[in-house]
């Protein structure tokens, strides 16, 4: 069982410059040690540890032949053991994260802000993806014997199946925590009266990113990324690994990044006239090198290990263009009336939230026979935008297997998802008791005119439904709901 230890300490400070300028400033300092409870709780692969000359014959169909120096620890090492640190490493522990910022009252008076910043940021849980629970079952600690034609009820009869390269979990030795590193820079002006204005610029850049990298892919073999024969399904392809004797060495590794930047455009009414609105725009571009649609939650890794910067394009959550407006309008029909009309037609609130916005961005994909070590297509030519239809939304011949012996070259994030549209309206009214007691009665609809915002397409070449859509979001929902307030 795996602990984490939390330390940090703090200095902040807040002065002000001069009449119209702040300034903040601040370090945190944090020691961020992963550690096991027990010694030889886990092991992880470390290739300076391996020897050739301690490997089994590996055979064409993955099985392997002990020989007389096989070692089936090879490359192996234990926390805690044999002078290993038990949390594996502490390559890196300590961590400082300083953050700056200001803010600046352009013309003096009040209306007129200039607010800029920039922060370093760590994961809140420490290698979280770290395999301090699933390489607990790293061989020899956790081993299992298969059986072959037994006879019940006396299996004991029955023939062994050979054992096959068994495949490891790991993580590298320099592991550290996600690291991300946010900065704005943004101006805001109050005008003609109560309305508000703003422009700014944001960011972030992740580094450190952990993902499951098979650090004993099969080598590139002359002008190909792998040996063909792979391809045929035919053989094992961990017969042309660096590391003989295993089948994959799943390893985090913090080796991953990803870039976000936006422009972001909002104008704002506060309450007043009977009415709030807000609008707010966003256009913004997400990259990254990530295999998954989360962050620092243990990504899948590059489709070649060798190449991981081939891995580099938009993002699974990159979205394009935002456009939000949402509003509050008090209806002002017998606002002020009495008896049965003010308290059946009086004081009726108008609320909604319109969103228009670019589709996610999606990764050509692949599924056919004998498609080796590929998880992408290639890129075939021609433009990737399509009819989109729910039949065709893509261009489907911009895409095509790769040739035996390579991975596939389509870039990640090319094809741009479906976008929504989204009406959400609601009408509500308060009505009152006694002044602490009220019932508020509210008729809801969302996706209103009842729009159809696809959501799933299949991007993956060679499947039966390539290109079609999949699945869409929720068709218009209409909601009455009652509740009471006290």
């Amino acid at each position: 069982m795996a602990e984490y230890m939390d330390e940090h300490q703090n200095f902040q400070d807040r002065w002000q410059a001069t009449r119209r300028l702040t300034d903040s400033a601040g370090i945190r300092y944090e020691f961020l040690p992963a550690t096991n409870l027990q010694p030889g709780y886990a092991s992880i692969f470390n290739p300076a540890k391996y020897s050739a000359a301690q490997v089994p014959i590996v055979n064409a169909n993955g099985t392997i032949t002990p020989t007389p120096n096989f070692n089936p620890t090879n490359g192996l090492i234990f926390n805690g053991l044999n002078g290993v640190p038990l949390n594996l490493t502490t390559m890196h522990q300590s961590f400082w994260a300083p953050t700056v910022g200001f803010a600046w009252d352009v013309f003096g008076n009040g209306k007129t802000a200039l607010r800029g910043g920039y922060g370093i940021t760590y994961q809140d849980s420490p290698y979280q993806t770290n395999c301090a629970n699933t390489c607990a079952v790293n061989p020899p600690l956790i081993q299992s014997l298969t059986l072959i034609a037994p006879s019940f009820p006396n299996p004991i009869g029955a023939a062994v199946k050979p054992a096959s390269a068994p495949n490891l979990n790991s993580e590298a030795l320099n592991i550290r925590p996600g690291q991300v590193q946010t900065y704005s820079l943004s101006l805001e002006h109050q005008f003609a009266g109560d309305w508000l204005a703003s422009i700014a610029g944001a960011g972030n850049i992740a580094r450190h990113v952990g993902a499951a990298w098979n650090v004993n892919q099969p080598l590139p073999d002359g002008a190909f990324d792998c040996n063909p024969i792979i391809n045929t399904g035919t053989v094992s392809p961990y017969l042309f690994s660096p590391y003989q004797g295993y089948g994959s060495i799943n390893t985090t590794e913090p080796g991953l990044n990803a870039y976000w930047d936006a422009l972001e455009v909002g104008v704002r009414h506060p309450v007043g006239h009977n009415l709030f609105l807000s609008v707010a725009y966003t256009w913004q571009h997400d990259l990254s090198e990530t295999g998954g649609p989360t962050m620092f939650n243990n990504e899948a890794g590059p489709q070649d290990v060798y190449r991981p910067g081939n891995d580099y394009g938009n993002s699974y959550l990159n979205v394009p263009q935002i456009l939000t407006f949402s509003y509050v309008y008090d209806l002002p029909w017998y606002k002020n009336g009495r008896g049965w009309k003010g308290l059946a037609l009086g004081g009726w609130r108008y609320a909604g939230m319109t969103t228009i916005q670019s589709g996610f961005s999606l990764t050509p994909g692949l599924s056919v026979s004998h498609q080796g070590l590929a998880t992408r297509s290639d890129y075939a030519g021609g433009s990737v935008v399509g009819p989109k239809t729910a039949q065709q939304w893509f261009n489907t011949a911009a895409f095509a297997a790769p040739p035996f012996g390579y991975f596939g070259n389509a870039t990640p994030g090319s094809i741009p998802g479906p976008g929504v549209v989204d009406f959400d309206m609601a009408v509500y009214k308060d009505f009152h008791i006694t002044e602490r007691n009220m019932f508020e009665f509210r008729a809801e609809a969302f996706n209103a005119f009842n729009r159809a915002n696809f959501s799933g397409i299949q991007t993956a070449v060679g499947t039966r439904n390539y290109g079609q859509v999949t699945s869409a979001l929720d068709p218009r929902i209409f909601e009455l709901s009652l509740r009471y307030g006290f």
